[in-house]
């Protein structure tokens, strides 16, 4: 029952905490409490629970429930990210390319998105495959940007029409090359260094009252 989680998440248990955070995050049709959420993920997150660093991060990246905050979102970010926690990457590899709350660092963002990736994050494979297409932050190659796109197409139409492209495109053997992409996660998130140390404290006092507009 909700009572037992409440009991048990007071008693310091990390999984009734995150439990419980999530369960009073807003959401459609509903209000959701803010002040709480950050509360109970608070002390998951500091328990180093690597949904509840995530959720944390995000929070801190919108200012809900808390001042608005790039670096500590990125903090709690790779704290999640050291844990093969894949959004949690794809997120901080957003920040380093864009440079919000970390020193810009595209080289860093590739690194962490390519992990998020080869640990199955759609939304990362998609990233990967458009960089690769565009030239965008990495040289462009498109066996490179067709091996994610193969990956994620019989899900994806846009990915699909892309494939179909780059089959009329590339030769044979290049495509052929791309469609036998081994994508096994080969990363050690161990060695994704939070941009700052973060105490298991810092959450004292900082919870406040939701802005009534969020």
């Amino acid at each position: 029952s909700l009572d037992q989680v409440i009991k048990l998440a007071d008693a310091g248990d990390v999984d009734a905490q995150l439990i419980l955070g999530l369960r009073v995050l807003p959401r459609r049709n509903y209000p959701g409490d803010l002040t709480e959420a950050v509360r109970r993920l608070g002390a998951a997150a500091n328990q180093n629970h690597p949904i509840a660093q995530h959720r944390l991060g995000r929070l801190h990246l919108q200012g809900r429930g808390v001042k608005k905050n790039p670096a500590m979102a990125a903090r709690w970010f790779a704290a999640a990210a050291r844990q093969g926690h894949s959004e949690a990457l794809r997120y901080l590899g957003i920040m380093y390319l864009q440079g919000n709350g970390v020193r810009r660092n595209p080289a860093e963002a590739v690194r962490l998105t390519d992990a998020s990736a080869l640990l199955g994050n759609i939304q990362a494979r998609y990233g990967m495959a458009r960089m690769h297409a565009q030239d965008v932050v990495v040289p462009k190659n498109k066996i490179e940007a067709c091996k994610w796109f193969l990956l994620i197409a019989p899900n994806n139409p846009a990915a699909t029409k892309h494939v179909v492209r780059m089959h009329e495109e590339l030769e044979p053997a290049q495509f052929a090359e791309a469609a036998m992409f081994n994508h096994s996660p080969d990363i050690t998130c161990n060695s994704i260094e939070p941009p700052g140390i973060i105490n298991a404290q810092m959450y004292t006092g900082m919870a406040h009252n939701a802005d009534a507009s969020l």
